[in-house]
């Protein structure tokens, strides 16, 4: 599977409308994000030779390491079970990358299909956003030699998909609904687990990028789909729904893990669901993340709720 993604779009955009009494909220949070800018090369702990000073994740608890309790894994000896680490953290990190390229391509393509200018502007400063957490990643994964893997298969299906729609408002909902909701909930996560102290404080830089973007979307759409028909409602939540469907079992990639080491697919994807149900909090707090940005823009509908708790009450059904 290949980590590069094609796709076409012809854009029809506008020069944006250049009324000096624009939307204050966007000039708030374009301001705000003037104020927080940050350099991942120089406000990082990385050391003065260009080598991190920190070593790559090797944590070993239940809560970090979903390898955790796996018998072929655990049967490995400590050789091998940090060469499995190393390749876990490898494509978890690279599933966190493609989706900040995303979020990238996204936010460029946005330039030029929003219509008032400050709303470009947030868009213009989101996708510098989305670079220099590229660049955290790239950096991070390049000292500590590990490579770059594709995408999961739900990953590429929802990046090509979204890069080709040319509806504003799905680029919306997917990247900064979607995509920074699920962000934001597992970057929090892994903040809470035995991480080294520059991965600690560069998700801490992101997060703060990535709730103002989740700000953004809900301002943008405000109201927007409040005034529509409920049926269309439904159909623009179950937009959502369906896309957080297929990116809620973040942790399916790692079924790579079963090929490269010879163990059973079918055993490896059976524990990954039962550590959902015995470590729900993670895939609950995603979709409470989610909860809250729905109700912000009004897609809170009958339809998103009912599938929103039978997914946080039953967290190994994704």
């Amino acid at each position: 599977m290949t980590s590069e993604i094609e796709f076409y779009l012809p854009l029809t955009g506008s020069t944006g409308n250049m009324a000096l009494d624009g939307n204050s909220e966007y000039v708030r949070l374009n301001k705000l994000a003037e104020r927080r800018r940050w350099s991942p090369y120089h406000d990082l702990p990385w050391s003065r030779a260009g080598v991190c000073n920190t070593q790559p994740h090797k944590d070993r608890s239940p809560f970090g390491n979903p390898l955790h309790g796996f018998p072929p894994y655990e049967a490995l000896d400590p050789i091998n079970k940090n060469r499995a680490d190393h390749q876990r953290l490898s494509l978890e990190l690279s599933e966190i990358l493609h989706g900040e390229v995303l979020a990238l391509l996204v936010s460029a393509q946005l330039v030029n299909l929003l219509a008032d200018q400050e709303a470009k502007n947030f868009a213009a400063i989101q996708a510098a956003d989305e670079a220099r957490h590229v660049s955290f990643f790239r950096e991070y994964m390049r000292e500590h030699r590990l490579p770059v893997a594709a995408p999961s298969r739900a990953l590429q299906q929802l990046s090509l998909a979204t890069l080709q729609d040319p509806l504003w408002q799905h680029k919306i909902l997917c990247c900064q609904i979607v995509i920074e909701s699920l962000a934001l909930a597992q970057f929090s996560w892994m903040r809470t687990t035995d991480i080294p102290p520059l991965l600690r404080e560069g998700l801490g830089r992101i997060l703060e990028d990535e709730a103002r973007h989740v700000k953004f979307g809900v301002v943008l759409l405000d109201d927007y789909f409040r005034n529509l028909p409920v049926s269309e409602q439904e159909e623009h939540s179950a937009y959502v729904m369906n896309s957080v469907m297929q990116l809620s079992p973040s942790d399916n990639h790692l079924t790579q893990l079963a090929t490269d080491w010879d163990w059973s697919p079918h055993a490896l994807r059976h524990h990954l669901r039962s550590r959902r149900t015995q470590l729900p909090a993670l895939y609950q707090a995603r979709f409470r993340q989610l909860s809250l940005n729905l109700r912000k823009i009004g897609l809170l509908t009958p339809g998103a709720t009912a599938r929103l708790q039978r997914f946080m009450g039953k967290p190994n059904a994704v």
